[in-house]
């Protein structure tokens, strides 16, 4: 049962699917009924990522250019959890051209221009696993993709930057690295560069650890070979 289609099963594209959000009790971390389950039609997971799109406070139009209103209504869908995730993505791409990567604190380090696919790969690291259907299969899955998204789970702040809230937790302790390679390469050619990266990281058994790799597909002539 296909219930992926175009746009959403482009290979360069990050796919949203929805869950419920914080107004329904008890189910915020639930896979949402209409969310498109995968494969595409070449056996690859989408969606890739889910946000909340269960009880939306979105704006609602009276369809009158002249009265101005400030209206809102309840909505739901995963055109209500796509924004979500692009506003988090602006957030990871702002944190990483503002300096904040690697310390955790403004323009600590160089500005980065995160390509896409290291913006993907990023957002992915940040998943967790949603409750309901297929939770208790290894992510990804054909259901939920990666899971839910969190940001606290990637992103490192300075205790400078942190608020009140989490003045107790240990938030500088994640540690975070970032490695991209932007050669552009073809199908039938090998890799313009070829490089070896080597980076101690020690893990307590209790302790989250993930790596995330992604790669932009080249289209040519030879699709088919695609992988």
């Amino acid at each position: 049962n296909i219930g992926i289609l175009t746009p959403a099963g482009a290979k360069n594209v990050l796919t949203v699917g929805a869950h419920f959000n914080a107004q329904d009790r008890g189910q915020r971390e639930r896979l949402a009924g209409f969310t498109a389950r995968s494969p595409t039609y070449d056996n690859r997971i989408k969606p890739e990522i889910c946000g909340p799109g269960e009880s939306i406070t979105s704006a609602r139009s009276d369809g009158d250019l002249t009265t101005k209103n400030c209206d809102t209504e309840s909505k739901m869908g995963t055109s209500m959890a796509t924004p979500h995730i692009a506003g988090a993505a602006v957030l990871v791409r702002q944190y990483f051209a503002d300096g904040f990567y690697p310390h955790g604190a403004r323009g600590s380090g160089p500005a980065v221009d995160l390509a896409a696919a290291t913006l993907k790969a990023a957002l992915l690291t940040a998943s967790y696993p949603l409750s309901g259907e297929l939770a208790t299969q290894q992510l990804p899955n054909n259901a939920q993709g990666f899971g839910g998204l969190n940001l606290e789970e990637l992103l490192r702040f300075n205790k400078d930057f942190v608020d009140e809230a989490h003045a107790n937790q240990d938030v500088t302790a994640r540690h975070l690295l970032i490695l991209q390679e932007t050669e552009a390469t073809t199908l039938h050619e090998p890799p313009l560069r070829q490089q070896q990266h080597d980076d101690q990281i020690s893990a307590a058994a209790s302790q989250r650890f993930c790596i995330s790799l992604t790669a932009k597909s080249q289209f040519d002539s030879a699709r088919n070979k695609l992988t």
